[in-house]
């Protein structure tokens, strides 16, 4: 337990690791997904186990997972489609439990995904990210990794 808030977190870097989706996750990211959003993520694939392993053996996501040593999920990213080449791919949809939040979990996703699983993938010509502008934290990982913005939106209400 953490001292300052009594929150469970991974004691060291050998209490969780960072790997490629295994069927077994399935579960655990629904539960991830339910946790943070209730219901109300507009992506309804990650409500169905199914519906994970089936897009990431087609390949249209490949999930980045962050587990516990017992296999609990804690953390996810994606890689997906969402153009019509199938060589280019964005990076998002990436959450972590609250209780495991500002441990840098979403930065080893990030980091696992870039440096780790798209270097295996000769198919993946090219990533890339929006970054939704109410997480901060979000907004700021692709500067870590090397990204150059190339437009920001603006809303006028």
């Amino acid at each position: 337990m953490n001292q300052r808030d009594d929150k469970p977190t991974p004691e060291n870097k050998d209490d969780f690791c960072v790997d490629v989706f295994r069927p077994e996750d399935a579960e655990g990211i629904v539960m991830l997904f339910r946790s943070v959003y209730g219901e109300s993520y507009p992506i309804r694939l990650f409500y169905d186990p199914l519906s994970i392993i089936t897009a990431n053996a087609e390949g249209r996501y490949s999930s980045i997972v962050a587990r516990l040593t017992t296999g609990k999920v804690i953390g996810v990213l994606h890689l997906y489609l969402s153009s019509l080449s199938k060589s280019l791919y964005e990076w998002g949809v990436g959450l972590v439990l609250k209780e495991y939040r500002n441990y840098g979990i979403l930065n080893q996703l990030a980091d696992f995904l870039h440096y780790n699983f798209v270097p295996r993938n000769p198919n993946i010509e090219e990533i890339f990210g929006e970054s939704v502008c109410n997480h901060t934290h979000i907004q700021k990982a692709p500067i870590l990794l090397g990204y150059v913005e190339t437009a920001i939106e603006s809303y006028v209400g």
